[in-house]
């Protein structure tokens, strides 16, 4: 099964508490379910680029545990 459809089984299970999870919490779901940070080699210096850029996201998703305000400051301001 791709990592598409097991994000879209994993929405269809949880869409009802989506609200109710931190956004770190919801972040790390979706990566476990979909297996999102096996297809990273951090020996590769591309794919090295790109987990520092997830770490920044999981970062910045501390900052704002509730998810309507994760989206309104990093993507809608």
């Amino acid at each position: 099964m791709g990592r598409f459809k097991r994000f879209q089984d994993y929405y269809q299970k949880n869409k009802d508490d989506i609200f109710k999870k931190t956004t770190d919490q919801l972040i790390e779901d979706i990566f476990q379910v979909t297996d999102y940070l096996k297809q990273y080699d951090i020996n590769d210096e591309e794919d090295y680029s790109r987990i520092e850029n997830i770490k920044e996201l999981k970062s910045v998703a501390l900052e704002f545990p509730d998810l309507t305000q994760f989206f309104r400051t990093n993507f809608f301001s």
